[in-house]
């Protein structure tokens, strides 16, 4: 999460985002991950089995939760008040 930041405050075209974390995870971090000195095994982090649990709500594929972060948060309590209504 920490180089995601970096990347972010470094890049300011780079809109902060869950659909910029995954395309981040998916094209840079699984490349740094395979390119360190010191392996991390898929049984300390599993970098596939995280990417298709999150592919469901990239870009919009499954359910989705609106959220700005300029601003209008409205779409998102409305989401998080339909499903407190559910769980009621």
């Amino acid at each position: 999460m920490s180089a995601y930041i970096e990347r972010i405050q470094s890049d300011r075209s780079i809109v902060p985002s869950f659909n910029t974390f995954y395309e981040y995870m998916r094209d840079d971090y699984r490349k740094e991950l395979a390119q360190r000195d010191i392996k991390v095994e898929k049984s300390d982090f599993n970098i596939d089995n995280m990417l298709t649990t999150m592919r469901q709500y990239y870009r919009g594929a499954g359910v989705t939760i609106s959220c700005s972060i300029h601003g209008e948060h409205r779409p998102a309590r409305q989401a998080v008040h339909r499903l407190r209504d559910r769980f009621d």
